[in-house]
C-alpha cells in the first residue's frame, strides 16, 4: 500500500444510489410498487404455511403502529422489543414499530429470563411481543426488568384461519408446548383488531404523519452482537446506516434478479443484521421470503423446499456444511437454487469444495458486521474466488494496519479498518467502547485480513482469537480449514490454551463425520500439512460445537470446557 487508505468507488456506488430518505418511506414505496404479491411465507416442518402479500403487510403494519401510538400512548423514538423465531408476526410488528416513528430491538429466543431482562433493561423497552410458547418464564424477566405492557403472538398468525386454529390447538392441547402466562398481557390478534378498527377510521393518514415525522438520522433498530467473545453490546444503527448498507446488497448481488425476483429461504434470524438485510433484499427486489422458524434438524427445512422451490439461500458456513451432507437436499434444491450467500463466519475451502461437487455452483462470500453492515463481496463473474470474501464494495474505504496503526503492504496481514455512509453510530450508553471502536472515523473490525494485488480479501482471523506460540503468530482459521479437509471430519474449532513450553499451544475440538475417526487420524493429517508450532497440541472429538442461533461457534464456552490437562495432551 502507498500509506494512504484505498478506496474502490464506481458508478451505482451507495453514496449515488437514489435511496429513500427512511426504512418507513422504503417499505411504503415496496408494497405500493409490488400491492398484492406474496411478500413472506411462513413454512412450517409438518407442509403448513401462511402467506403475507404487500398489502397485508402494509396494512397489518399500520395497525401495529396505530395500537403502539394511540393505545398504548408510546411516543416518537420509544423502543419496542420483539422476541420470537422468523414467523409472519416478526416483520409486521419491527415494520409496524418504524412507522410509529420508534425503535425496535429483536431479543434472542433461547435467551435466559437474565439475559432477556438484561437487553429489555439495556435498551429502555417499553413494551414487549413475545412468542406466546417463550412466555412461561415473564414473571422472571419483569421481576428483574420492570413492568413492562407484554403482547404475546402465535407462530401462526396470518396463517388461513382454520389452519391457525389447528396449529395452535396442537401446540397448547396436545403437544403442550405453550405454557401458561404468568403475568397480564394482551393478545396479538386483540390489538391487530384494535389497530385495524382505528385504520378504518382514518388512522392511515395518521400513520403517514408519524412515518413523515421520522430522518434518516433517527436511530432505525438496536442490535445486540452475538456476543461469540464476551457480553453483548447494543448497536445503533440509523436510517441512513441501514439503507446505505441495503444499497450495497443489492449493487452487489441484484444481477441474478433481473428477469425473475429472488424467492429467499431465510433460515437467518431476524434478530441478528443479516437476516434483516436478507429481508430487505428481497422487500426491493419484489421477491418472496419463505421463513423458517426452526431449521433445527435440518430436515425441517425439507418440505419448504420441496414445495417453494427458493431460489436464493443466504447462510453462515456451517449450514452449507450440513446442508450438502443431507441426502434429500441436493434433489431438492439443486434444481431451482441459484444463489447462496455465505457470511458471519470464515467460509472453509472444504466447504466450498464440497458444495460445488454436489450442488454444482459456489458458494459467494461476503464480509459485514453489526458494526457495519456489509462491506465486502466476491463478484458473481464466474471465477473461482474461493478463500477470499471479495473486493471491498463501492463508496467505502478501508486501512489494513498493524498493531503500530501501520499500513501493511500486500500479502501481509494486518487488521481491517472501515469508514463508510453503512458503519455504526456506536454503542448503546458505552462511549468508551465506542471511542475504542471507532478512532478518527475510522471503524477497527477486530477482523485480520490479507489483501492481493487485484484488491481480493482473505480473512485470516479474529485479532482476539489469535494464538502466540513460542512468539510466533498463529491463526486458528488456517488450522481449522486444514482440519477440515480430513474426510472424516465433519467441522472443527480451534481455540488457545496454556502451555508451559511455547506459552500457549493451539487445542483443536472436533465433530466427526465418521464415527471411525480418532485422535491419532487428526493429528496425523496436520502434522502433515501445518508446521510443528500450528499442529493442535490437544485434539478433543465432540458430538457438536456450541454454536449461536445463527450458526457462530461460541468458542468462549469452548474456553470454559478447556482444561490446562487433557489426556490427549501430545508429548
Amino acid at each position: 500500500m502507498d500509506g494512504s487508505a484505498w478506496v474502490r468507488g464506481s458508478p451505482g456506488a451507495a453514496g449515488d444510489m437514489a435511496l429513500p430518505p427512511t426504512l418507513v418511506a422504503f417499505l411504503e414505496a415496496r408494497c405500493a410498487r409490488y400491492g398484492a404479491r406474496p411478500a413472506m411465507r411462513c413454512a412450517l416442518p409438518n407442509g403448513m404455511a401462511g402467506t403475507l402479500t404487500f398489502n397485508q403487510l402494509a396494512e397489518a403494519s399500520d395497525a401495529v403502529a396505530l395500537w403502539l401510538r394511540e393505545e398504548l400512548g408510546l411516543p416518537h423514538g420509544a423502543v419496542v422489543a420483539v422476541q420470537g423465531p422468523n414467523c409472519l408476526a416478526f416483520p409486521v410488528i419491527f415494520w409496524g414499530a418504524l412507522k410509529a416513528g420508534m425503535v425496535p430491538t429483536a431479543i434472542n429466543p433461547l435467551y435466559t429470563p437474565r439475559e432477556v431482562s438484561d437487553q429489555l433493561k439495556a435498551a429502555k423497552a417499553r413494551v414487549l411481543f413475545v412468542l406466546d410458547a417463550l412466555a412461561g418464564k415473564l414473571d422472571m424477566v419483569l421481576e428483574q426488568a420492570g413492568p413492562l405492557p407484554v403482547v404475546t403472538f402465535g407462530i401462526a398468525e396470518f396463517f388461513a384461519r382454520p389452519t391457525r386454529a389447528f396449529i395452535h390447538f396442537m401446540l397448547r392441547r396436545v403437544k403442550r408446548m405453550v405454557p401458561p402466562i404468568p403475568v397480564e398481557h394482551r393478545r396479538f390478534d386483540d390489538i391487530l383488531a384494535r389497530g385495524q378498527a382505528l385504520r378504518v377510521r382514518g388512522g392511515a393518514e395518521r400513520v403517514r404523519a408519524y412515518g413523515e415525522a421520522v430522518t434518516g438520522d433517527d436511530t432505525v433498530t438496536l442490535w445486540f452482537t452475538g456476543g461469540t467473545t464476551g457480553k453483548s453490546k447494543g448497536v445503533v444503527h440509523t436510517h441512513r446506516s441501514l439503507l446505505a448498507s441495503m444499497a450495497l446488497i443489492n449493487h452487489a448481488f441484484a444481477e441474478p434478479w433481473k428477469t425473475e425476483p429472488p424467492r429467499t429461504l431465510l433460515v437467518l434470524p431476524f434478530y441478528h443484521i443479516f437476516g434483516v438485510g436478507m429481508m430487505l433484499q428481497a422487500l426491493e427486489l419484489g421477491g418472496e421470503i419463505i421463513l423458517i422458524p426452526n431449521p433445527r434438524p435440518l430436515t425441517n427445512l425439507k418440505k419448504s423446499i420441496e414445495r417453494f422451490h427458493p431460489t436464493f439461500l443466504p447462510g453462515v458456513p456451517t449450514l452449507f456444511a450440513n446442508l450438502a451432507n443431507q441426502d434429500w437436499f441436493v434433489p431438492a434444491a439443486k434444481p431451482h437454487l441459484r444463489l447462496c450467500l455465505a457470511g458471519a463466519a470464515p467460509l472453509t475451502p472444504a466447504t466450498q469444495q464440497r458444495w460445488r461437487q454436489v450442488m454444482g455452483q459456489p458458494i459467494h462470500e461476503l464480509y459485514g458486521m453489526t458494526e457495519c453492515g456489509l462491506a465486502t463481496a466476491t463478484p458473481l463473474d464466474g471465477q473461482d474466488h474461493t478463500g477470499s470474501i471479495g473486493r471491498l464494495l463501492p463508496g467505502l474505504s478501508a486501512r489494513i494496519v498493524d498493531a503500530g496503526g501501520n499500513e501493511v503492504p500486500d500479502g501481509e496481514p494486518g487488521e481491517l479498518l472501515l469508514r463508510g455512509p453503512q458503519v455504526m453510530k456506536g454503542y448503546l450508553d458505552q462511549p468508551a467502547e465506542t471511542a475504542a471502536t471507532l478512532r478518527d472515523g475510522w471503524l477497527h473490525t477486530g477482523d485480520v485480513v490479507v489483501r492481493d494485488p487485484g484488491g481480493f480479501l482473505r480473512i485470516v482471523d479474529r485479532r482476539k482469537d489469535m494464538l502466540l506460540v513460542s512468539g510466533f503468530n498463529v491463526y486458528p482459521s488456517e488450522i481449522e480449514a486444514v482440519i477440515a479437509e480430513h474426510p472424516g471430519v465433519l467441522e472443527c474449532a480451534v481455540i488457545g490454551v496454556p502451555d508451559d513450553a511455547t506459552g500457549e499451544a493451539p487445542k483443536a475440538f472436533v465433530v466427526a463425520r465418521d464415527p471411525a475417526l480418532t485422535v491419532d487420524a487428526v493429528r496425523e493429517h496436520c502434522k502433515e500439512r501445518l508446521t510443528n508450532y500450528k499442529r493442535p497440541r490437544q485434539v478433543e472429538i465432540i458430538p457438536e460445537l456450541p454454536k449461536t442461533p445463527v450458526g457462530k461457534v461460541l468458542k468462549r464456552e469452548l474456553r470454559l470446557r478447556a482444561a490446562p490437562v487433557s489426556p490427549f495432551h501430545a508429548p
